[in-house]
C-alpha cells in the first residue's frame, strides 16, 4: 500500500517560499490555479487571455508574498490580487480597438446599455462597498462555486464560521442594495 503524498498548508508553503525555498511557490500555483482560472472565466476572460492572466496574478504574488500579514490566508490574498489583475485587463481590453470587428451601428451601444439590468449595477456596486472579507467569501461560493469544506479551507475557517460569514455577507448585501448603508 503506497503513501499518498500529501502537500503542507498553504500557511507552511508561503513559510518556506519565504525562507527561501522558491520550489515551494510551485505548489501554491497547482493548488490554487484551478481558483484563479476561474476567477478569470469569471470576468469573461477568454481562454487565449486566461493563460496570461494566470501568470500575470502569480506573478504579482510570487512578488508581494513578503506583504502577506496571514500566511493562512493566502488562497483569500491570492484570490484579491486575481479579481483585481482581471478588472485591470478586461478594462484594458475594452479601450483597444478590434480590427476585425464590424462598425458598430449609431445607437446600438446606447440600445444596449438600456437593455442591461440595473440590478446588475447595483449587485457590483454593492459587492465593492462589501468588506473584503465578506466580498471574499460570496465569490468563492458563487462565482467559483466551492462548497463550505474547500471555503473554509482557503479562509482557514471552520464550516460553521464559512455559513455565518456567508450570512452576514448576505444581509450587508441587502442593506447595501436597499441603499441603507
Amino acid at each position: 500500500m503506497s503513501a499518498v503524498p500529501v502537500t503542507p498548508p498553504d500557511e507552511r508553503l508561503v513559510g518556506q517560499v519565504l525562507g527561501g525555498e522558491p520550489a515551494a511557490f510551485r505548489l501554491l500555483v497547482r493548488r490554487h490555479a484551478d481558483g484563479v482560472a476561474a476567477i478569470a472565466h469569471g470576468f469573461g476572460v477568454d481562454r487565449n487571455a486566461s493563460d496570461d492572466v494566470l501568470q500575470d496574478v502569480f506573478a504579482a504574488a510570487y512578488e508581494r508574498l513578503g506583504q502577506l500579514r496571514d500566511p493562512s490566508r493566502f488562497g483569500g490574498w491570492l484570490h484579491e490580487i486575481a479579481r483585481n489583475r482581471c478588472r485591470r485587463h478586461v478594462a484594458r481590453e475594452a479601450k483597444r480597438p478590434d480590427a476585425d470587428a464590424a462598425p458598430i451601428p449609431e445607437g446600438a451601444v446606447a440600445a444596449t446599455a438600456a437593455d442591461r439590468a440595473p440590478e446588475s449595477d447595483a449587485i457590483a456596486a454593492a459587492l465593492e462597498r462589501l468588506p473584503a472579507h465578506f466580498r471574499v467569501a460570496l465569490e468563492l461560493r458563487h462565482v467559483d462555486g466551492l462548497g463550505l469544506a474547500e471555503i473554509g479551507a482557503r479562509l482557514g475557517l471552520e464550516v460553521n464560521g464559512v455559513n455565518a460569514r456567508l450570512y452576514r455577507a448576505r444581509q450587508m448585501m441587502r442593506r447595501l442594495m436597499k441603499g441603507d448603508e
